[in-house]
Order: structure tokens, then sequence, then C-alpha cells
């Protein structure tokens, strides 16, 4: 899997919590064509400093070779990107996660920035500045937002470290959206879902203090997504980034705005939520090249572009496109139009090697443990009669307790006798619950939260003017889409 899909994006994370000697998980995962997260590799360590990852992408290259990967993310530490380039290269995108980036910033922002309504503010101004997706725009906006200390001396400490740690030369495209457009990753939730799997899944929730226990879970979690990967290739199971591209077909069919062609070849679509914004699509490519598609207009997410961020961000075959291609009579649904990809079923063969390698050890290890326990058995009575009257009465207590386990599983299996009961009886109330937890003081207003984008563009016009005006930023959530 590495070596299928190590060239494109791959992510590395460790968590705690997995056993009692406080020993690191690191795990190391890429995405496969439906953009779905796959472990590849796993460190079991009770540091994760650069000299412990470099010795384990060592490992990892001695097995599969060096793997030179378009995208690699991780968390704000430096390690992990230091050991991967120093032992696999440099790849051609280093990305932060923007999860860990938001974290950082938020827990500053508390404590550099003082005010609950300045925070506020200060936070959506930082949110402005990595959603933006044009790198001219976000350079005019970025100039503006470090000089707002000279109007507001109480920024300085934030300025300060904002300018050190996401402003500095090296570290600026690290994090604003602009500078990863169709990409397609954000965050490392493929990982941290992974660790939830592991943790509440696998192990089920419970305390683990054994590190064999550990390996055993994780052999396990493997296990299941070999088979599962397997299955979803014969049958076609419809994955997450599927089914939001079958969503976007399906809000396209409600689109009421018309599509305008443009000189270029281009189409402009008008925004659901303000027809004053228009999104341009054009096309890329002429062919499907993954299947990432619309099964139904036979369009993968590599053929045609939007402007929109449902597209450049999340890479998706958003509801524009899907406009465009109904209002051009661009989608084929004929059969003979549609295309497979040219090793579809080259995969489709090794998902049924690997489930017919599966069906078989599963088969050989029922008849291995049969046929061992009939040769003990044998065995067993074999000896009895040569032996001592002591141990003679060893075996039997042993044998006692061998035909409990068996009495009692019979048992387990037995279907239990109902009681007989009126047939319109109701059925017995369940005690309800209720919250033992302490209630916090309510949360002022100007709790951090992300601008709408309403808010967004006050806020862009309010950074260009070097003035930030908490008063005119609503702090109430809202929901809005393009």
């Amino acid at each position: 899997m590495l070596n299928n899909y190590g060239s494109g994006i791959v992510c590395v994370d460790s968590t705690h919590g997995t056993n009692s000697y406080d020993f690191q998980l690191t795990t190391l995962l890429v995405l496969d064509e439906y953009k779905k997260g796959v472990p590849v590799a796993h460190l079991i360590s009770n540091r994760t400093n650069g000299k412990t990852l470099k010795a384990f992408f060592e490992s990892l290259k001695l097995a599969t070779g060096a793997i030179t990967s378009d995208v690699f993310m991780s968390d704000d530490a430096i390690e992990y990107y230091d050991a991967w380039k120093s032992v696999m290269g440099q790849p051609v995108h280093r990305l932060l996660c923007t999860w860990h980036v938001d974290k950082n910033w938020s827990e500053k922002i508390h404590s550099l920035v003082p005010g609950n309504e300045l925070q506020a503010v200060v936070y959506k101004a930082v949110r402005v500045l990595m959603t933006c997706t044009d790198q001219d725009e976000f350079q005019s906006l970025l100039q503006g937002f470090i000089e707002l200390d000279e109007n507001e001396p109480t920024l300085e400490d934030f300025m300060e470290y904002f300018s050190k740690y996401y402003a500095a030369p090296g570290r600026l495209q690290l994090w604003p959206y602009c500078y990863r457009l169709r990409i397609g990753v954000n965050t490392n939730m493929h990982l941290e879902r992974m660790h939830r799997t592991l943790k509440h899944d696998v192990m089920k929730g419970e305390k683990n203090r054994r590190v064999d226990r550990l390996i055993s879970a994780l052999m396990t979690m493997t296990y299941r997504n070999i088979r599962n990967r397997a299955i979803a290739i014969l049958k076609g199971r419809r994955t997450r980034k599927l089914s939001k591209i079958l969503n976007s077909h399906e809000a396209a069919k409600k689109f009421t705005s018309s599509v305008q062609p443009n000189e270029d070849g281009t189409w402009s679509v008008p925004s659901q939520v303000n027809p004053d914004v228009f999104y341009t699509v054009s096309k890329v490519a002429d062919e499907v090249r993954c299947p990432l598609k619309c099964d139904e207009c036979n369009v993968c997410v590599d053929m045609y572009a939007c402007s929109c961020d449902e597209h450049l961000i999340h890479f998706t075959v958003c509801k524009h496109i899907h406009t465009v291609l109904m209002a051009s009579n661009a989608a084929r649904t004929d059969d003979e139009n549609v295309q497979d990809l040219p090793d579809s079923v080259s995969k489709e063969h090794e998902a049924k090697r690997v489930l017919d390698n599966i069906r078989k050890t599963k088969a050989s290890t029922s008849v291995e443990c049969a046929v061992a326990f009939k040769i003990k058995l044998e065995t067993l009575a074999t000896c009895h009669a040569s032996s001592s009257g002591e141990t003679q009465d060893k075996m039997s207590k042993l044998l006692d307790h061998g035909l409990e386990m068996w009495e009692k599983d019979r048992n387990v299996s037995k279907v239990s006798d109902l009681p007989k009961e009126p047939a319109n009886k109701k059925i017995m109330q369940q005690p309800r619950f209720y919250s033992t937890k302490k209630r916090r003081l309510a949360a002022p207003s100007s709790s951090l939260s992300k601008p709408t984008e309403h808010q967004k563009e006050i806020l862009k016009k309010q950074i260009m003017d070097g003035d930030l005006a908490s008063d005119v930023i609503s702090t109430s959530s809202g929901h809005e889409y393009c």
C-alpha cells in the first residue's frame, strides 16, 4: 500500500493512551484512490524525537525503497518533517494540519490578547487569512493584519508570536488554503479517526496495560482494513467522497440559476446564497483519470475545475460543475460512454485474491485446530493408563474443568424460554439518565467562533483599513453555503 499510494498524500501523527507505559503510537497513513485513509506502518516508542522517527522511516525505506511523496502532512512538530525529508527526500508540498494550527491560535489568543471582544475579532481575522483562496489577496491581507498592532498596542505580543511562527519565510506556505488548492486534504482527521477506531472499537474503549495487546489490536485492525477494502472494490461500496459527489449532483438538479458561457470557453455560475457572486467553471481534462467520479455524468474530479471553496479545498465535483454539465448537455449517461479506468480490472483481481487467501487461512486454521485437538485427546488416552495415580488425578481435574467450560458454552447457546405474558402488555419503561456534571458559568457571547461569509467580507475591509472594529462583528453563529 505504501508503494502504491505513498507518492500521493502521506500523513503522520502520534497518539497516547494505548498502554500503561506512556509509549507513544506513531502511525504513517496514506490516502488511496478514493481518498480514504489507509494506515501502512506503526511505531511504538517512548520518544517521538528526530532520532527515533528517522530510525522508523529508515526501516520503512529498507522494506519499500525510497518514497517520493507529493504531499506530507503533520502537526506543527518539526521532527516529523525533518526526519521524513532526511530519509525519503523533500516532498513537493508540506502542509500543516489546519485543526492543529487552529488549536494553537485559539490557545495563544486566549493567553496573549486581552478582552473577550478583541479575542473574538482577532480569531475571526486569522480564520479569514487561513481560508483565503487567492494568493495575491492573501499577501495583501497578511500585510494589513501584521500592521494592526500599530493602531492596537495590545496586539503586540500576539503579532510577535504570529510573525515568528506563521508569517516567517519557510512557514508562510504551510497553513493557508491558497497554497493547497485542489489537493483535497486539510486536516489529519483520517489519522484521528483511525486512532479512535483503535481505542474505542478494536480495544472496546478499555484501558490497556500491555504492549503485546496493543500489537494484537493493530494486527486485528490491519486485517479488517484489508478485508473491508477488498470487499469495497468488489461490491463498489460508496465512500464518503463518492457520497459527497452524489449529493452535489442532486443539489445541481434543484439549481434554478442560469449558467453563463464565457468567450474563453469557461462558464460562470451564480452563487445560491449571493446571486452577485459568480464562480468560474473550466474544463481541464478530456477523460476520466480517477475513480472519484459521478457515474451519471461520467466526470471525475480531475476533469473540471471550479473557483468555489467546495472544489478548491475539498477537491470534489461540486454542484456548480454538475450544473454546467446539465445545462450544456455534456452529461453522458449511456453505457457506451461510461469509461472504466485501465487498472480497475487488476484491482478487482487483487481484491478477489485477498479474500480467497483470507478464506483459505480461516479454513486451514479451523482444520488444523480440529486435528491438533483430536491428536491431543488420543495422546491423553494413551498416556493415562501408564501414568501414576497422582498424575491421573491431576489430569482428571483438568478434564473436569474442560467439561465445565463445554457445558457453560452449550448452555449459553440455548435460547431461554420466554415468560408467558399478554400480547398487548406494555414494555417496562427504561429509567432515565440525568447529567451529574457540574455546570459552568455561561460562556461570553464573544466566544471564539469561525466567521460567516458576511463577516469575512467585513473583516477583509477592516484589515485593509488597519482597524478591527469589534462592535460591527456579530458573534452569533451562522451557516451559509455557496
